[in-house]
């Protein structure tokens, strides 16, 4: 027991955390456009490590349940090409006593993602979200890029009529759908105020109506930042940026332990099928943990992106690997 229990804690822990921040990089590609707003706006290359660094716990629990399944069938087949888990079976040791390092393993994973989701993750994604947001506010042509509608696309560029001039003309381009004209709206001389907002000296805005086009002139305009609407970003059905203490929903509060349970049961499920008496296998064994644990993954990953989930949808996904579990635990644990 010695030796498995060496071989688990001190190889299983720097493989995990490998392929943990491996993941955890990879997933900051889901937040390019945010990446690409944010360096566009010209912020320093300070405030952008701090958007990294809050959105690490975040992304973190996402990757934790792949990085978790990797590690614990690497280590676990390793085991068993040295012939250690045929052993341990062979000298007559219970079940419970061979599957204990991997239990307790499974369980601290699930307590450590679950405190994390608990008040690490809703407070540090929050100040990513609001560094990001504080970032394309000092950008007008950032602002009309990141609020236009999926139906109505527009194309923004900015003109300035020396390097060193502090204003700046905004150009905006639009079209609606099944339309061949587009409209055209042209910010003259815009200036950023810090205390107050944006102001623009001249406003042209040309539109197309019923085949025609609607033109208007403006001598000037002010936008106050406070006007901008950053409950566009929080909506009402969104609470990943809220703690646990605040209140979140029955959804959410399972979406969490969902989240949580997914490292403890792909890990368990991966450890169980890296246990093999018979080599010949192993490659078909493989092959069906992989597809129960991307299944399962991915299955998470649909029912998160809907708006509403039923709640109990969030409790079923981490039990999916369950009875391929046991199947593995009743054959080659005997």
């Amino acid at each position: 027991m010695p030796v498995l229990w060496r071989t688990y804690f001190k190889a299983f822990i720097p493989t995990f955390l490998f392929y943990t921040f491996f993941l955890t990089l990879l997933s900051f590609l889901f937040r390019f456009k945010e990446l690409v707003f944010f360096l566009d706006s010209g912020a320093p290359i300070a405030l952008l490590g701090k958007f990294i660094l809050y959105n690490t716990p975040f992304f973190f629990t996402l990757s934790c349940p792949l990085a978790a399944f990797i590690a614990g069938y690497l280590i676990s087949n390793r085991l068993s090409q040295f012939g250690e888990w045929t052993a341990y079976s062979t000298l007559g040791l219970k079940r419970i006593f061979i599957m204990t390092p991997p239990l307790l393993i499974a369980v601290h994973l699930f307590l450590f993602v679950f405190i994390l989701n608990a008040d690490v993750c809703p407070k540090y994604r929050l100040l990513g979200k609001k560094i990001v947001l504080d970032a394309i506010y000092q950008n007008p042509s950032l602002i009309f890029k990141h609020f236009q509608p999926k139906s109505y696309p527009i194309a923004v560029t900015t003109i300035k009529e020396s390097p060193d001039s502090l204003d700046q003309t905004v150009l905006i381009a639009g079209q609606k759908k099944g339309s061949e004209h587009l409209d055209i709206c042209i910010l003259k001389h815009v200036e950023n105020e810090e205390a107050k907002g944006f102001f623009s000296k001249e406003i042209l805005q040309v539109f197309s109506q019923d085949e025609g086009h609607i033109f208007t002139q403006l001598n000037d305009g002010y936008m106050d930042r406070k006007d901008i609407p950053t409950l566009f970003h929080f909506p009402t059905g969104y609470e990943e940026h809220h703690p646990l203490k605040g209140s979140i929903s029955l959804s959410e509060f399972c979406r969490r332990v969902s989240v949580s349970l997914l490292p403890a049961t792909l890990f368990f499920l991966a450890t169980i099928y890296g246990i093999s008496r018979n080599r010949r296998s192993q490659d078909s064994q493989l092959l069906l943990s992989i597809l129960v644990a991307v299944m399962t993954y991915f299955l998470y990953l649909t029912v998160r992106s809907s708006i509403y989930p039923f709640f109990l949808w969030y409790l079923l996904i981490p039990l999916v690997p369950v009875p391929f579990i046991l199947y593995r635990l009743k054959r080659e644990l005997k």
